[in-house]
């Protein structure tokens, strides 16, 4: 009985890993997303990710060659959803939402679509 007791406990010890877990590699940490109005009224997000190649505040690596600390992309779509689905045809790393400290409405976008479906997608 206590043989059936240690292999249970040993198998599921197992199985119970970091199953769900992501490199950190893959990810692309963005902190900050501007929305506004492009053209032919498509919803246009620009998203400021982390470059975690850089220096600690951009300084000089190998070469004398400076790195910024963040970047800026922008991607096009008719809705929210779309911009940001599109945006994965531009880059390899899957975006990663949680360190999201800005978040830029321009009165245009909030006037004709409202926030009710952005801060909802968020």
């Amino acid at each position: 009985m206590k043989r059936i007791f240690f292999i249970l406990f040993c198998t599921l010890g197992l199985i119970s890993g970091c199953s769900g877990q992501q490199e950190l590699d893959d990810l692309l940490i963005l902190t900050g997303i501007g929305v506004d109005l492009g053209e032919n009224e498509e919803v246009k997000i620009t998203f400021q990710a982390t470059n975690p190649q850089s220096e600690a505040g951009g300084q000089s690596v190998a070469g004398g060659v400076s790195q910024a600390n963040a970047y800026t992309f922008e991607s096009e779509g008719k809705d929210i959803i779309e911009a940001v689905e599109n945006s994965k045809n531009l880059i390899s790393r899957k975006l990663f939402f949680p360190h999201i400290s800005t978040l830029v409405i321009s009165e245009e976008f909030a006037k004709e679509r409202g926030v009710d479906l952005l801060v909802n997608f968020l």
